[in-house]
């Protein structure tokens, strides 16, 4: 028997576990769903749900991920189930790597996902989930792959940032630090950024590999960073939020009341908003061009989304937290239940969150049918009146039942 053959045989096996009758324990794939009621009684529905490729007896739910045009659900045993982020159209699954290896979060860029298993790193057609090359790395990496249209940058645990050529598989160059990479690196325009748990910021040449520039904190650097204007933000264990020139490094402001916690989460930035939740703190939302604080919540573990009045947060409690995005007030809450895993969304206002078994949701506000986009505002759909009049519209996959798969022909 090929081996083409027995792994279309597995994976048809694990499609039969996961059936709309059957979920973890047992249980019927769904149940971790919120009522309609409850969440309307919130101003919130259902946009969509769906089940993850999943083995229910052995198997959980180990990443869940996005970005402007898919959600991305890794589980224990190595696959990758790929839905469409409006609909919730299941395009694809795809094993990657072997049963139980270690792997960090999928990435994407405009037309590939990246995605590692132990010592191989996986490039998929994103639309497919064909894969399309496999590289051998050199050494254990310690990051999610980070890629634009020339490069992929991955971090190892010896401290080496590696840039590979995207088009042969090839490493274009290595750059040493004294100390493990555990944060992904930050492609921006010519530029690669990356930081070391030595608490130094790199940035160089994304051709070269030269120097252009170096920030030391006082502290390891853990958390990914953001781009606001011509700002990275970078959050260190020091306690502090620093955000510096992206071109040369110099300082352009830095928080000055975050003490006693650690931040091992990425900053948001929308608009001209940062959203920062230490460890064990809470929600704070600054301005992103001085760093002075506008709000604060307590209690706050995620940063879920944000529509243009709201913004959505997971509490310690595993409840959806819904605040007034000027203010900070609580304006309401819902328990999540089973779900708990949950995704930063920061492309749309949708919500997304799932079970430990794979039963993923999508939530939206109930008077918004399309969805508002922060990045890329070009993906933004048309509303109907100003659709061309040829346009056909896309049916919205009933929230009551799990939106479709894709057609038999494309990958289970």
């Amino acid at each position: 028997m090929s081996e083409l053959r027995k792994v279309s045989l597995l994976l048809l096996g694990i499609l039969i576990c996961t059936s709309p009758a059957m979920a973890q324990s047992g249980s019927r794939v769904g149940s971790g769903l919120i009522r309609r009621r409850i969440l309307q009684q919130q101003g919130l529905t259902r946009a969509w749900w769906s089940q993850a490729v999943m083995n229910y007896r052995r198997d959980k739910l180990r990443h869940l991920t996005n970005d402007d045009k898919n959600v991305y659900a890794q589980s224990s045993n190595g696959i990758l189930s790929t839905f469409d982020a409006d609909s919730g159209r299941k395009k694809w699954a795809t094993r990657i790597g072997s049963v139980d290896a270690p792997g960090m979060p999928a990435s994407s860029n405009d037309t590939h996902v990246f995605v590692w298993s132990a010592a191989t790193l996986f490039m998929l057609d994103k639309e497919s989930g064909k894969i399309v090359k496999q590289i051998d790395l050199p050494a254990q990496p310690s990051t999610s792959a980070r890629a634009n249209e020339e490069q992929i940058y991955l971090g190892f645990l010896d401290g080496s940032m590696y840039a590979f050529d995207i088009k042969t598989g090839m490493v274009n160059w290595r750059y040493h630090t004294s100390k493990r990479i555990v944060v992904p690196a930050l492609p921006h325009s010519h530029t690669v950024l990356f930081a070391s748990t030595n608490g130094i910021l790199y940035s160089v040449d994304a051709l070269t590999r030269d120097t252009v520039f170096q920030f030391e904190s006082d502290s390891q650097i853990t958390a990914p960073m953001a781009v606001f204007e011509d700002l990275v933000l970078l959050a260190s264990e020091d306690y502090k939020l620093y955000a510096l020139n992206i071109n040369n490094g110099s300082q352009g402001w830095r928080s000055p009341f975050l003490s006693g916690e650690r931040i091992k989460q990425a900053p948001v930035v929308i608009k001209n908003e940062v959203y920062l939740v230490p460890e064990h703190r809470g929600l704070y939302c600054l301005s992103a061009k001085t760093g002075d604080e506008h709000w604060y919540v307590e209690g706050i573990e995620k940063l879920l989304s944000l529509s243009p009045r709201m913004v959505y947060a997971v509490d310690r409690l595993n409840r959806l937290v819904i605040l007034n995005r000027d203010t900070g007030a609580k304006v309401g809450g819902i328990p999540l239940g089973p779900a708990t895993v949950h995704l930063t969304n920061d492309f749309t206002d949708r919500i997304y969150v799932a079970t430990s078994s794979g039963t993923i949701a999508c939530l939206r506000e109930t008077p918004r049918d399309l969805p508002h986009f922060h990045k890329n505002p070009e993906e933004q759909p048309l509303m109907p009146q100003f659709a061309p009049a040829n346009a056909q519209a896309a049916a919205p996959a009933a929230g009551d039942a799990p939106a479709t798969d894709a057609d038999a022909n494309a990958a289970p």
